[in-house]
């Protein structure tokens, strides 16, 4: 949260990932002595991508919570193809969700960074994903280890 008091930011943080809705709070209404802290606070409308978008740690200069997400699937791609290529591993994905159907972005990153076809699998409620991590089971013990 980004607390502002007496026109000072605090916190540190960007403002775009804050709300410009402002929040007084006033140590009166508590019985406590103090003056009122105006705030302005996250809009109660959370993201997975808040850490990204405010430490940029991939240097990408972000100037939209949007950016990030676009960004993600071509890194998550790269990693899949890399581990692919590169070794012997093979790469099972869940997508859990009914909003990530055919045609969404989820769908297709997870789709596309799956091993093969039948490694990849979209589930929308409880008894999906038992029969993919079953399916999942039945397909890792037919791998072996030689060494």
């Amino acid at each position: 949260t980004e607390a502002i008091y007496a026109g000072n930011n605090i916190s540190g943080c960007k403002s775009a990932q804050n709300s410009t809705t402002p929040y007084n709070f006033s140590p009166a209404t508590l019985k406590l002595s103090g003056k009122t802290i105006s705030t302005n606070g996250p809009v109660d409308n959370f993201s997975a991508y808040g850490y990204l978008y405010d430490s940029d740690p991939l240097g990408m200069n972000y100037t939209s919570i949007n950016d990030v997400d676009a960004s993600l699937n071509p890194l998550a791609l790269s990693a899949c193809n890399y581990v692919k290529s590169n070794t012997n591993i093979e790469i099972f994905t869940i997508a859990v969700s009914s909003y990530a159907g055919p045609g969404t972005t989820v769908y297709n990153t997870l789709r596309n960074c799956a091993s093969a076809n039948d490694h990849f699998f979209l589930v929308t409620d409880y008894a999906g994903m038992i029969n993919a991590f079953a399916e999942i089971g039945k397909q890792a013990t037919r791998l072996r280890l030689v060494r």
